[in-house]
């Protein structure tokens, strides 16, 4: 995960999309979950979560978790 201006934080999947992930055909459907998931919300994001499951270890993934129940 990179940190950019303004301690924004970007999904990791944003450079190398999924065709699931909203940035990958960005239409006027998918532009407001585009800006509001793939940028500082990426972890409550639905294809990130199941993207993360299949590419990161088990251990990344609960601390992970962890760090979602607690916002």
């Amino acid at each position: 995960m990179k940190r950019y201006e303004n301690n924004k934080c970007f999904c990791p999947f944003v450079s190398n999309p999924s065709l699931d992930c909203y940035c990958f055909n960005l239409t006027s459907v998918t532009i407001n979950q585009a800006l509001y998931y793939c940028r500082d919300n990426f972890k409550r994001c639905e294809v990130y979560m199941n993207n993360s499951r299949e590419q990161l270890p088990v251990a990344k993934q609960r601390e992970m978790k962890k760090g979602i129940e607690a916002s």
